[in-house]
């Protein structure tokens, strides 16, 4: 009698004003929703005054005008019993919707109800697990309009039991009635959820492991970059050294070939100065035999004469048995005596020396 009206709560009730209240007759704190505050009326204390004033009275006081959920009233309420909803405020198991309810044996006098049929199809639309029981008709009649659109349900097992299979049955009903509250088979422990502590810890080690991931991340991302760092300087220096031995090669080259060009210009100095001396010394020479024949003119202009024709005659037969001379240096004899025939001209020697 009393789960039914349970299920018929609204849990999805929303709030616009909760409170904890705390009751005296035994139901604890209850979660509340604040409709109003009014005064509570008073009582005059005591006779009236002898100057026919009013008599004195306490001062007016205020209460609390609350909705309770769970039995669907407003009821008054002292505002000493009331306070603020904490964050962590968890509602006790009894306010709570329940998870399994109940129903034994949908009979006739129930399916003749107004409410009941309506309030079974709430309680199996609720979440709560509906354990229950309907009779099955006799031979030749059908079920009642409400067993049949149970029977119709997707969500609902139906398992029939006779005086045979009853014992046997009991297991595989134990069973699914376990599934559908979320336990496991049985003989396995079910697996609390964690407490807040435990979910506190687990938050701390998961943030933990998510820091000590981002350092390693980090840390990884450093070594890369470092490692990044070296080998571009590593590259550096290398190309560095090519740099410098390329400079080094063609600095060789050109003093090589500087070497070779102040070479050149040594060798044409020089070939220009033993070209210069030779032309000296051939002017030298001529200038000498120029100042030999110009003595032997000055002495006897036969003679020179003479020496002239006979020095000309000698050099064409040289010429002829030879090649020509680059240059010559004459040595004439030494000079006849004034009185001396001037016939023999022709046959005075003279020494003429020629260089190839």
């Amino acid at each position: 009698a009393n789960i039914i009206p349970a299920i018929e709560t609204d849990p999805k009730f929303e709030f616009s004003n909760p409170r904890l209240c705390t009751f005296q007759d035994g139901r604890g704190e209850v979660k509340v929703d604040l409709l109003r505050e009014e005064l509570v009326p008073t009582v005059p204390l005591g006779p009236p005054g002898v100057s026919g004033q009013e008599p004195a009275s306490e001062e007016p006081e205020k209460c609390a005008v609350i909705f309770v959920p769970s039995t669907r009233s407003e009821e008054s309420v002292d505002l000493s019993q009331l306070r603020p909803v904490p964050s962590d405020w968890v509602a006790a198991e009894d306010e709570l919707p329940p998870r399994m309810c109940v129903c034994d044996e949908v009979g006739k006098m129930a399916l003749q109800s107004l409410k009941f049929p309506k309030t079974l199809e709430n309680l199996l639309d609720s979440r709560a697990t509906v354990v229950g029981t309907f009779p099955t008709p006799n031979r030749g009649q059908r079920d009642h309009a409400v067993i049949d659109s149970l029977k119709k349900r997707s969500d609902v097992r139906v398992f029939k039991m006779t005086q045979k299979n009853r014992d046997s049955l009991l297991d595989q009903a134990y069973i699914a009635l376990r599934e559908c509250l979320g336990l496991p088979p049985p003989g396995q422990k079910l697996q609390r959820a964690p407490s807040k502590r435990k979910l506190a810890e687990l938050a701390k080690a998961k943030e933990a492991v998510q820091k000590s991931t981002a350092e390693q991340e980090q840390l990884s991302k450093q070594e890369a970059r470092a490692a990044k760092r070296k080998a571009r300087e590593a590259k550096e220096k290398e190309e560095a050294k090519q740099r410098e031995e390329q400079a080094r090669k063609a600095r060789e080259e050109r003093k090589k070939r500087a070497e070779a060009r102040q070479q050149q210009e040594l060798a044409r100095t020089k070939s220009q100065q033993s070209s210069l001396s030779d032309l000296a010394r051939t002017k030298s020479q001529a200038s000498s035999m120029s100042a030999v024949s110009v003595d032997l003119e000055d002495d006897d202009d036969v003679q020179v004469e003479a020496i002239s024709v006979s020095a000309a005659k000698r050099i064409r037969r040289t010429t002829s048995t030879e090649s020509a001379p680059k240059s010559f240096v004459a040595t004439p004899s030494p000079l006849p005596s004034p009185g001396a025939n001037s016939n023999n001209a022709d046959d005075d020697d003279v020494d003429i020396i020629l260089d190839d």
